[in-house]
């Protein structure tokens, strides 16, 4: 079913949206500034270059590069996403680089993603729903290429192999990765996962759950930053 779609406007820019709950992601990103700790210490800088992994409809793409001053390249698997955020994007006279391809620690071959039309990602996967073939990108290979000094992560459980594999941190000072908790809710190998990442970075924002209990015991995913000092 083809999805109406009608523009917004957050923080005085203007997005196409299909439906609540992408107007919610927008608010969310755009005026709530949900990719930023700033009590933490966790901010985007002007100049930097960050890789935008499952860039949906565009939200941080745009908020980075116009409230952030950011150079940004996008990955995203679904195509009704990618145009609707090559759109999005271009209404904000933004300069981002798209691709339609998904995010993994493979550099080869394709993956077989879950798309439903009833869900704000629209994409995943581990969920169920209509199966599509991807091609992989690898982000060691795209952090190679491009040297960027952030990346953002939120692709719906393909985190988990990502992390699992690693993934060069050469020039990297900042990652925001949303974790899939109700995908996997085993913190045990959450843990064995970011394990890595918290001893490369100097500052994180773990939550004691997540350090000190087995098992998520709610629904919802959890934000994961880490960040450092770059001279």
């Amino acid at each position: 079913m083809k999805h109406m779609q009608r523009k917004i406007t957050a923080s005085g820019l203007p997005f196409m949206v299909r439906s609540d709950a992408d107007a919610r992601v927008i608010r969310e990103v755009v005026e709530n500034e949900s990719y930023e700790r700033k009590r933490l210490g966790f901010t985007l800088k002007g100049g930097e270059t960050w890789l935008d992994c499952g860039a949906n409809i565009g939200a941080f793409a745009t908020w980075a590069e116009k409230m952030r001053r950011c150079n940004v390249i996008a990955y995203e698997a679904c195509e009704e996403n990618l145009k609707i955020g090559v759109e999005n994007t271009k209404l904000n006279r933004c300069k981002t680089q798209w691709k339609l391809a998904f995010m993994s620690d493979k550099s080869h071959g394709v993956s077989s993603i879950s798309f439903s039309p009833d869900t704000p990602a629209r994409s995943s996967k581990l969920s169920r729903g209509k199966q599509r073939f991807v091609a992989n990108v690898s982000l060691s290979d795209e952090i190679r290429i491009h040297r960027p000094q952030g990346i953002k992560i939120d692709i719906e459980g393909g985190e988990f192999d990502i992390l699992q594999a690693k993934f060069a941190l050469d020039g990297i000072r900042a990652i925001a990765i949303e974790y899939h908790m109700r995908m996997d809710k085993d913190l045990r190998k959450c843990r064995s996962r970011i394990q890595w990442l918290t001893e490369a970075f100097e500052f994180s924002n773990f939550r004691r759950e997540i350090m000190e209990k087995e098992v998520w015991g709610g629904w919802q995913d959890t934000m994961l930053f880490f960040w450092r000092t770059i001279s």
